[in-house]
């Protein structure tokens, strides 16, 4: 029953989706909004996990390691999830220093939290390709890497409220949106677009938030 409701949503949203493709509008800051200086990003839609847990999705993802595993398997801790991919130049950057900076913040805290950065282009995004990635950029061990096939990775984006697409040169334009998930896996907070004041402000909601 979950996994039809899941899917309707993704039908709903995907329809929405392409409303927006076609009528992308550059309502953000230029470097966040253009990949390479030649396409718009789409911008974010009303995320379908409503009240439901993500971690109530049992479709298996494999992690920087190989491994396989559930999303349920992050619960416990609050959690920190972006949609990017390893080769993107523009936008995903800055999405990864945003994480950063709020890692920085919840280190001084204290505070236990995990990062997941879950794939948009699982074609090039490998096992071996995502723990290269970690460790050239030096991610902690808050952080995890998930890939998963095409339809996993659009369901969640629905669930997400994240617009993506595929561009001719075969990038990836998307919305840059960092979401929060609660111990339980419920979408509690996001941040829309990126920047030093919007990571302090995500920070400072997961370190005085009561999980």
């Amino acid at each position: 029953m979950t996994r039809l409701l899941v899917l309707l949503l993704v039908l709903c949203v995907g329809c929405a989706d392409e409303m927006h493709d076609e009528n992308a509008h550059a309502g953000h800051d230029k470097p966040a909004n253009e990949h390479a200086g030649h396409t718009t990003i789409p911008p974010p839609v009303e995320p379908a996990l409503g009240a439901m847990s993500l971690y109530q999705l049992d479709t298996p993802w494999t992690d920087h390691t190989g491994s396989e595993r559930s999303l349920a398997s992050l619960a416990g801790v609050p959690v920190l999830v972006a949609m990017t991919y390893t080769s993107c130049q523009v936008s995903c950057p800055v999405i990864l220093a945003d994480l950063k900076r709020i890692e920085t913040r919840l280190n001084q805290a204290d505070f236990a939290a995990r990062i997941v950065l879950l794939s948009l282009d699982p074609e090039r995004d490998s096992p071996e390709v995502l723990s290269a990635f970690l460790e050239d950029k030096n991610l902690s061990e808050r952080w995890i890497l998930l890939r998963a096939p095409d339809d996993q990775v659009r369901e969640m984006a629905a669930l997400l409220g994240v617009s993506y697409r595929r561009t001719p040169d075969g990038e990836v334009s998307h919305s840059n949106i960092i979401s929060v998930l609660d111990a339980g896996g419920n979408l509690v907070y996001q941040q829309l677009g990126l920047g030093a004041g919007k990571s302090d402000e995500t920070a400072l909601f997961l370190v005085n938030d009561e999980q």
